[in-house]
This record gives C-alpha cells, sequence and structure tokens, in this order.
C-alpha cells in the first residue's frame, strides 16, 4: 500500500474506512480537460482560477513548481467532486462498501483500454478487497453520465459477491470454436446488461437511451426467435430484477430454456444443457469481423443455407468453403467469411497442387 503513495493521490472517504487511490498523471489529465472544457464553453472564471493559481509556479525550483501543481490537481480533482462520485457509489450498492476497503483509479489510453474489477482473494493489511478501474481522462468532463456508467460496472461487481446471483468463474465456452465462443459470451453479456439496467432505472429512474440500445443489441443476438417472444423475454428480464447466473446463462447457450423463460417459468436447471451446435444460430451482419482476418466486414461470403436477406451477402461455392476449413478446422461454412478472405482462396483453388505441378513439368 505504501508504494502506490509515489504514483497515486490518496482520498479519505468520508463516514467511511475506503481510500481512494488515483493515478497522480492522471489527475492532472482530468483537470487540464474539465479547465479546457470549462474555457471552450465560455466559462471563463475556471480557467481565469487555474491561470491565476498558476502563473507563479514557474519562477519556483523544479521540485517546489511539481509539488505546487500537484497540491492544485489534487485540490481541484477533489473539489470537482470525483472522490465523493465513489462515496455516493459505495452507498448505492451496500454489499460492496462491506466488502471493499480501497478503490484504485488508473488511465486508459483508449475505450477498449477500460476496466472495471474486483479483487478475487482480500488485502492483506485491512483484509478487505479493493476495486480497480481504468478510464480514459475525458470520462470525467460529464460526471453524469460517468456515474450513470460506473453504476453499471459496479451493479455487476456487486451481482459477483451476492450469493444470490449463484456467481460462477469457471470458463464454460474455452473448448468451443471461437466465433461460437464470441457469440455467446455477448449474449451472456447483452443479457446480464438488460438485468442490470433494469434494476437500476427501477432505483434511479429509466435511462431511455441505454434501454433501447439495449433492445436493439438484444434483438440482433437473438433475431432467430420471434417478434413476440423477444418482446416477453427482453421485458421479464428487465422487470425481474436479479436474474440469477444460471437462468442467464441457461438463455444464452440453450433454445428451450428461451421458451421456458417466455413462458414465465424458471430456467435454472436448464443451464447444464447446452446445445452441441450452435453454428446455426450464427448469422454474420454487416460490419462483424470477419473469423479469419478480424477485420470488419461488410460484404461477407457464406453458404447459402444461411442467406437471410440482411446485408450483403453472397453465396459462395462448396468446393471453396472445403479448402478453408482444411487450412482452418475450427471453421465452419455458416461463419461465413469476407469477401477477401473468400477471393483469396478461391485464387489459391486455381493453382494446381505441387506434386501434380511438378507432373506437368516432367
Amino acid at each position: 500500500m505504501n508504494g502506490l503513495v509515489s504514483f497515486f493521490f490518496q482520498f479519505r472517504i468520508k463516514e467511511s474506512s475506503v481510500v481512494v487511490f488515483v493515478d497522480r498523471q492522471l489527475t492532472e489529465k482530468i483537470v487540464l480537460r474539465v479547465v479546457d472544457d470549462a474555457r471552450r464553453r465560455g466559462d471563463h472564471p475556471m480557467s481565469d482560477e487555474y491561470h491565476d493559481a498558476t502563473v507563479n509556479f514557474y519562477d519556483l525550483p523544479k521540485r517546489d513548481r511539481a509539488s505546487a501543481f500537484d497540491t492544485l490537481h489534487r485540490d481541484m480533482f477533489d473539489r470537482f467532486g470525483f472522490p465523493s462520485l465513489v462515496k455516493e457509489l459505495l452507498d448505492d450498492f451496500p454489499i460492496l462498501r462491506e466488502q471493499v476497503g480501497s478503490v484504485l483509479i488508473g488511465s486508459a489510453s483508449s475505450g477498449k483500454d477500460e476496466s472495471v474489477d474486483l479483487d478475487t482473494g482480500v488485502n492483506h493489511t485491512d483484509r478487505k478487497r479493493r476495486i480497480g478501474m481504468r478510464l480514459q481522462p475525458e470520462r470525467f468532463i460529464d460526471l453524469i453520465r460517468l456515474r450513470q456508467r460506473l453504476r453499471v460496472e459496479w451493479l455487476q461487481l456487486q451481482d459477483t459477491i451476492d450469493p444470490t446471483f449463484q456467481y460462477d468463474t469457471s470458463q464454460r465456452w474455452d473448448d468451443l470454436p471461437p466465433m461460437e465462443q464470441n457469440i455467446l459470451r455477448d449474449r451472456y453479456g447483452a443479457l446480464w446488461n438488460i438485468a442490470v439496467e433494469g434494476r437500476l432505472a427501477r432505483q434511479f429512474g429509466e435511462n431511455e437511451r441505454a434501454r433501447m440500445n439495449l433492445l436493439d443489441q438484444f434483438n440482433r443476438l437473438y433475431r432467430k426467435h420471434p417478434d413476440n417472444v423477444r418482446d416477453v423475454v427482453f421485458q421479464r428480464l428487465w422487470d425481474e430484477g436479479v436474474t440469477p447466473h444460471p437462468s442467464l446463462v441457461a438463455l444464452t447457450e440453450n433454445r428451450r430454456a428461451f421458451g421456458e423463460f417466455y413462458s414465465g417459468r424458471s430456467v435454472e436447471s436448464l443451464s447444464d444443457e447446452r446445445e452441441q451446435d450452435i453454428s446455426e444460430e450464427i448469422v454474420p451482419n454487416v460490419g462483424d469481423p470477419c473469423p479469419l482476418c478480424r477485420f470488419p466486414t461488410y460484404r461477407w461470403v457464406i453458404r447459402a443455407a444461411t442467406l437471410n436477406g440482411e446485408g450483403a451477402k453472397t453465396v459462395g461455392v462448396g468446393e471453396i468453403f472445403e479448402r478453408i476449413q482444411a487450412e482452418h478446422p475450427n471453421w465452419k461454412p455458416e461463419y461465413g467469411v469476407c469477401e477477401r478472405c473468400y477471393e483469396r482462396y478461391e485464387l489459391l483453388s486455381t493453382v494446381p497442387p505441387q506434386s501434380e505441378r511438378a507432373q506437368q513439368c516432367r
């Protein structure tokens, strides 16, 4: 813990034993972004305050100058209300409040690098767990949206340690081909987000934009189910409260569970009945990554059985698909490929095997 002081500012949460550690460089970036955003919005008093406070820092010795900037950035970060946001979140989620002793906030360079995690173990000094967050500095410009985003993340963290959720950390889908793993993880994530956003809507008020985005994602992931069935399942997830992890797993990988849930019945017992082949559930969409080259794909080549009229799709030749499958054993024609990858294998099919070329040269 002592080593953190060199690289992190430390904030004590009032009426709590929780300590918040914030990366010093991230704190500076956040303060400068907030001040710059205020200036662009015409809030000149804030930018003038920062300028007036720092104008004399440059006359100080280098070490004293760095210390003066550190103190200013720390104080402004505190005044902007960011440490108080952690207290609000702890008050919102009592199970986390009881088990968490510290919150560590670091910097993320992009959206892909962002994360919110809970230590699986406990800290050896206070027997408490730690929440670690990596966020982009621009997230702190809009405190309302940041609060909404972190409520979703923190409620999911709370679910993982809430006995009623029955969370299981085992990797259920590691034995499947990557394309099938991806669709199952996307489904599970969407179902969990729906249940979480529904609970947050009842506690803090409806977030219509989040609801519409989740409904759109849900409809794409379960497009093979009838509209009326999808509508009922989505609404039940939204309204039900805590939907346990086994139920989410069953809905992710079992079509029968989807029907049972639609009918209002429990599906927890179906979480062990994974369907053996979900490849027919995979329908490539415009913008999805190609399973071979992983680039976003806007023109797919698929087999005739999966052609459903959505997006730019072309029916491929079975012989070419066989050649692809020979080189990529985990790939299935149902997955489709991008037009460019298909053309590559199409070109390779016109080149005779090496033994045949040697025969022709004799």
